[in-house]
């Protein structure tokens, strides 16, 4: 619970939210490509401010998609096996 401040306000800042990922510093750029919050800020940002349908943000969507089953993954490796 105390690391959630930490991951989520490095997301935020490197995601693009604030600042454009063009104007961040050359060594943080591919960070913030790593992060799923920059794909889903894109999207947001596509959908509000361009009128974006679901076929112009396939690529964030896939790239949430694929976050999101790597999540999964590593969660189900990492649970400890309780014998019943």
């Amino acid at each position: 619970m105390q690391f959630i401040p930490l991951v989520f306000g490095v997301q935020i800042f490197l995601s693009g939210v604030f600042l454009p990922i063009d104007q961040l510093p050359a060594i943080l750029r591919p960070i913030s490509y790593i992060l799923p919050l920059t794909y889903a800020n894109e999207a947001l940002r596509a959908v509000m401010l361009k009128g974006a349908d679901l076929a112009e943000i396939a690529w964030e969507l896939a790239a949430l998609l694929i976050f999101i089953v790597l999540m999964i993954i590593l969660s189900t490796l990492t649970m400890r096996r309780q014998i019943a």
